[in-house]
């Protein structure tokens, strides 16, 4: 073995005692930190578990602190067996364990749907917007609220409120009809004024009308800059149709009512006559563009509503007598049914597709809850149940 002499340096000695003395001085360091009871051999095995392994970090930070104290060590004292212990101690800092693999909090879920409770509007994302007033409903468009309430002389008031403070304010003739996209309000004023609102903007888009005979009843379109189409019912007379320019159509000559349209409005439920008794209705589902009903009248149900995209109705009772649908059904195009929304004991006052495959429910038994349902599934309640009289929910669904 070749002598050590006092005048070589570390790094001029043979690798062989480098390594021994290395192993050794490492050796001790570590045994000497405290709770480390790791050697040089079996630090040097378990490097790659180290970093992994959560549980192992206190472990890591005390071999990584014995790695940076003993090469400056030995740099220092010119070998490792120098007694340097008069010289001034060199500082070292032992590096901050870092867990890189865990994972960052989930993002707060909202209950994908919107609803007003206790003056406070609920949102689909889970946030919730404080209103600044006494609302009977409300409609979340983004940047905006559009939120209604009854005047002291029992005018509807149309308050348009942003960062929670009111912008707008108009009277209507009747609550604001959300777009089936829900992108945008539509009411008539008491001048007759179809007066228009959505999340950045807001437009007459026609005047002139009657509000004691005439009101809006559907809308489609995302806003009405471009393109939107408002369905105005009129007694005993064919439905109209209002665009964004202020031109009139005919969607369905013949019938009574449009009551609900696709996303796209290429497809419309419509009333087509009341039966003697006053108490049963008729309906159809009409494309516009051809001037035909895609399903032709019938009298066994009510047709509700119809999906965004078309491919199923809800439909009930169609003498719509008492307290709400006890029952719901979901059929397709061909009046097979697919889905059904029933429970013992409940009613179903406010039913309606939540998106193309899902039904949206508010349901009482004596306690008000809200319910989902995939199209063909069972029932789940979302929210509640809370108590309440059968025409005094605690909450409202918010288009």
């Amino acid at each position: 073995m070749n002598e050590n002499r006092p005048d070589q340096h570390p790094d001029d000695q043979p690798d062989d005692q480098w390594e021994s003395e290395m192993s050794s001085e490492f050796d001790r360091r570590v045994r000497d930190l405290r709770e480390s009871p790791l050697t040089f051999e079996h630090v040097r095995g378990r490097a790659v578990s180290i970093k992994r392994r959560r549980r192992t970090v206190v472990a890591a930070s005390l071999v990584a602190a014995a790695a940076v104290i003993t090469p400056v060590a030995v740099a220092a004292g010119g070998g490792f067996g120098s007694d340097r212990s008069n010289d001034a101690p060199v500082a070292t800092q032992t590096p901050t364990a870092i867990d890189s693999e865990t994972p960052a909090p989930p993002e707060p879920a909202g209950p994908g749907f919107a609803y007003l409770q206790d003056g406070d509007l609920h949102r689909a994302d889970g946030t919730v917007v404080t209103l600044p007033g006494d609302y009977t409903s409300a409609t979340d468009l983004g940047d905006r609220v559009v939120a209604v309430s009854q005047a002291d002389n029992g005018d509807t008031v149309v308050d348009v409120v942003e960062d929670g403070a009111v912008v707008d304010s108009y009277s209507a003739s009747n609550p604001p009809i959300v777009s089936v996209t829900g992108t945008y309000v539509v009411f008539m004023t008491p001048d007759g004024d179809l007066q228009t609102v959505w999340d950045d903007g807001q437009k007459v888009i026609a005047e002139g009308y009657d509000p004691e005979v005439q009101s809006p009843m559907v809308a489609t379109g995302d806003d009405c800059t471009v393109d939107c189409r408002v369905f105005l019912y009129e007694y005993k007379v064919d439905p109209i149709e209002v665009n964004q320019d202020g031109r009139e159509s005919s969607p369905a000559p013949g019938t009574l009512n449009v009551t609900s349209a696709t996303s796209e409005g290429d497809l419309l439920v419509v009333a087509t006559r009341v039966l003697e008794d006053d108490l049963t209705g008729c309906n159809a589902l009409w494309d516009p563009a051809e001037q035909r009903a895609v399903i032709p009248e019938t009298c066994d149900y009510r047709f509700l509503e119809v999906s965004p995209d078309g491919r199923y109705l809800l439909a009930g009772d169609p003498q719509a007598d008492g307290f709400g649908n006890t029952w719901v059904s979901v059929l397709d195009t061909d009046l097979n049914e697919v889905g059904r929304l029933e429970v013992e004991g409940t009613s179903f006052p406010n039913v309606r597709f939540l998106d193309d495959d899902t039904i949206i429910a508010t349901a009482y038994d004596g306690a008000w809850t809200v319910i989902t349902q995939d199209v063909g599934g069972e029932p789940t309640t979302v929210l509640g149940p809370e108590p309440g009289e059968d025409l005094d929910p605690p909450f409202v669904l918010a288009d």
